[in-house]
C-alpha cells in the first residue's frame, strides 16, 4: 500500500525529552556523603552482629524521599527543522573568536538561548536560563544543555532495550521466540557530540 503523505503529516510530532534535576544541592551532597560511608563500611563478621550498613541505607532511603520533593522535571521539545538549522548556524565559532573567555561566554549565551527555545515546561527565557545556570552544578547544567542539544540535533530512532527484550522473550514459549536481535554497538548509538555543535564548542567534563 502506498504511503499517504497527508496521514504522515497528521501523525508526525516533534521529538520531545525530559531531564529531572534535584534543585536542593545540600541534600545531594548529603546523599553522596552517605553513599561514601556505605561503600566504606565493613560488613558484620557474624549474623549476630548488627549491620551498620542497614542503618546507613535507611538514612539514604529517607533522604531520597526528601530529595524527591525538590526534584523538577524540565520538559523539552525540538525546534522545527528550519528554525533549528538556522539557530545552529548562529553557534559561536573558535575561528571567529580567538579569546578563550570571550568564546566560552558567547557559547554559554548560545546555550541559554537553546534552552529558551527548547524547554517547554517550565517555560523560561534566555536570561532566566542564565540565572538557573548560577544555581546548578556543572554536571546538572551539562545534563540539561546536552539533552537540549540531543532533542534538536541528536539521532532520533526507535529505542531498544536489551534488558526489556530479554524479559519479554523469556516469558514466551521457546518455539515462538523471535531470533535475538543484534545488539547495536557504541558507534551506532553515538550521535554528534551533544556539548558541541561543531569544532567550535568548548570542551567540558560531563
Amino acid at each position: 500500500m502506498a504511503l499517504d503523505i497527508e496521514a504522515i503529516l497528521a501523525e508526525a510530532e516533534l521529538p520531545t525529552g525530559s531531564v529531572d534535576l534535584c534543585l536542593k544541592g545540600s541534600l545531594v551532597v548529603e546523599y553522596e556523603l552517605l553513599e561514601a560511608r556505605l561503600s566504606g563500611t565493613p560488613s558484620p563478621t557474624s549474623l549476630a552482629d548488627a549491620s551498620p550498613t542497614v542503618a546507613i541505607a535507611e538514612e539514604m532511603d529517607a533522604l531520597r524521599e526528601r530529595m524527591l520533593a525538590y526534584e523538577v522535571r524540565f520538559t523539552l521539545q525540538a525546534m522545527p527543522a528550519r528554525e533549528g538549522s538556522d539557530f545552529r548556524a548562529t553557534a559561536p565559532n573558535r575561528t571567529d573568536i580567538s579569546d578563550e573567555k570571550a568564546f566560552v561566554d558567547a557559547y554559554h549565551a548560545w546555550a541559554c538561548e537553546l534552552l529558551a527555545r527548547t524547554v517547554t515546561e517550565p517555560k523560561l527565557t534566555a536570561e532566566q536560563a542564565d540565572q538557573l545556570a548560577a544555581k546548578l552544578s556543572d554536571n546538572q547544567w551539562q545534563r540539561l544543555t546536552i539533552a537540549s542539544w540531543q532533542v534538536n540535533y541528536g539521532q532520533q530512532g526507535i529505542p531498544f532495550s536489551a534488558a526489556a527484550s530479554a524479559l519479554t522473550r523469556s516469558s514466551e514459549p521457546s518455539s515462538r521466540r523471535p531470533p535475538e536481535p543484534e545488539s547495536p554497538g557504541p558507534s551506532s548509538l553515538a550521535g554528534p557530540s551533544p556539548s558541541a555543535p561543531s569544532a567550535s564548542t568548548p570542551t567540558t567534563d560531563a
